[in-house]
């Protein structure tokens, strides 16, 4: 048995639906990556915009491209998704339940934290426009660490910060990245079934928990 005292959220798909235009945007970023001399056969519209972004800094380190222009180039591509994510922002609604399960978990003493992929700027829009920033001990997105998620960084950073340990916390996402983030550092995980993820893809991932409805987790939480 543990003792779970905080709860740390994923944001799009966890508790938002978030409409952006993936494929605009990495056809975009993937357009401006051809400047810098990144080969085509390197980079894919199918690949997650920001595994696109590291192997096309990993090529640069390579060839030994000055720092500054991986710099330029970098700052470059997060002004493309940041314009992309704040668009989408504007198009994004909460997940049905997910007010009321913040509000529960609050009222039942939980600690919430939130680590998200999307920069700092969207997320502060998206939780006032949705009116759950209050829920939130901590927050932390990628604007918040050099390594996110799915490394063990961006997860530790929100443990730090609510002053817990892996084995006080559950993770909550839709993801198998939210899941392996979890499992890296120990911790539970519980996996909201979305139509981007099959089950079988989160049980692989190791989710201890697979939800279809946000509001389960109260009773998942009675019950650890």
């Amino acid at each position: 048995m543990r003792k779970i005292n905080a709860v740390i959220f994923d944001l799009d798909g966890t508790l938002v639906y978030f409409k952006i235009d993936y494929m605009a945007a990495r056809r975009e970023i993937i357009s401006k990556l051809y400047t810098f001399g990144i080969p085509q056969n390197l980079v894919s519209i199918e690949q997650r915009i920001l595994t696109t972004v590291k192997i096309a800094e990993n090529y640069l380190k390579t060839i030994k491209m000055a720092p500054e222009k991986i710099t330029k180039l970098k700052k470059q591509i997060n002004q493309i998704i940041s314009k992309y994510e704040m668009e989408g922002a504007k198009k994004t609604n909460l997940i049905p339940g997910a007010e009321k399960l913040l509000r529960t978990l609050k009222n039942r003493g939980f600690k919430l934290g939130l680590f998200t992929l999307e920069d700092r700027n969207t997320t502060n829009f998206l939780l006032e426009k949705c009116s759950i920033n209050s829920f939130f001990d901590s927050i932390v997105t990628r604007d918040d660490v050099n390594n996110f998620k799915p490394d063990p960084e961006h997860l530790k950073a929100v443990l730090a910060q609510l002053n817990v340990s892996s084995h006080e916390i559950i993770i909550v996402g839709d993801n198998p990245i939210d899941i392996e983030c979890a499992k890296g550092i120990n911790a539970l995980a519980i996996a909201r079934l979305s139509e981007r993820h099959t089950k079988d893809e989160l049980s692989r991932a190791g989710a201890d928990f697979i939800v279809d409805n946000l509001l389960e987790i109260n009773k998942i939480l009675e019950n650890i």
